[in-house]
């Protein structure tokens, strides 16, 4: 496995947890409040968010970075 692949497959399994943990948490405590069980709620809500997120950034954070770059180019080749 080249390093690229596994940078963007440790990349896309760390954004995903970040992402996951804190969505999930904020929308629960919006939605409950912290209640007793909370954290039962929020960790079996976060499992499912993140097996969910992981496939999305893999597939979609390379599409976002490839329209990152092209707006930022012509940024550049605008203000030339």
């Amino acid at each position: 496995m080249s390093q690229g692949i596994k940078n963007r497959l440790l990349f896309s399994a760390i954004m995903a947890l970040f992402t996951a943990s804190i969505m999930t948490f904020i929308i629960l405590a919006y939605n409950l409040g912290i209640i007793p069980g909370s954290l039962a709620i929020w960790f079996k809500s976060f499992l499912l968010a993140y097996f969910i997120i992981v496939p999305f950034v893999l597939i979609i954070g390379p599409l976002v970075q490839r329209f990152v770059d092209k707006l930022l180019l012509q940024s550049q080749d605008n203000n030339q």
